[in-house]
């Protein structure tokens, strides 16, 4: 005689419903957390200090930026160069411009340590009916602010351990930072 030693089906269906709550509801309550911590987190504040111009690496960074700012991920609090080219902060305000941040502060090197012409900045002498293509608010020749001061003010001007500084090239300006 052969024993049937099944559980009644309506036994194993409810041990079953109830168990697989535990982790539903588990994954949901763990979900539910790291989005509520996504969500409500301070954006990142960060300076991004960069020898643009260089290669294209370095535009492209900066609108990963601005699209982290538009997402209220990060802050753009300045903006330093490291290659001193008449060119590259105008270029830098055009971009800042294109993504509706204008007034991003932006800090120059003194340094020679590439000088050279890039093939992405021309597009600021770029004119149509006497007029620049690209907004921007800085030209050739304007006076900005020293990197390393621009550093150092906008350090100052927040809580310690609150920036994150985003290095792309060389380490001039940050260099001179830490000589001060």
């Amino acid at each position: 005689m052969v024993m049937n030693h099944s559980l009644p089906t309506n036994f194993r269906s409810r041990y079953q419903a109830k168990n697989m709550n535990f982790p539903i509801r588990w994954s949901t309550t763990v979900l539910f957390a790291a989005f509520a911590t996504l969500t409500f987190a301070d954006p990142v504040k960060i300076i991004f200090d960069t020898d643009m111009g260089n290669d294209v690496d370095d535009a492209l960074a900066l609108a990963m930026l601005h699209s982290l700012q538009s997402r209220g991920e990060s802050e753009l609090l300045a903006v330093t160069i490291t290659k001193n080219h008449e060119d590259v902060a105008p270029y830098v305000d055009v971009l800042n411009h294109f993504y509706g941040r204008g007034d991003i502060p932006i800090g120059i090197t003194d340094g020679e340590v590439t000088p050279e012409k890039s093939r992405f900045t021309p597009i600021i002498h770029e004119q149509e009916g006497g007029n620049p293509i690209y907004p921007r608010s800085i030209d050739v020749g304007d006076l900005l602010p020293a990197a390393v001061d621009l550093l150092r003010e906008t350090l100052a001007n927040q809580k310690d351990q609150s920036v994150v500084i985003i290095q792309v090239g060389f380490s001039t300006n940050l260099a001179a930072l830490m000589q001060t």
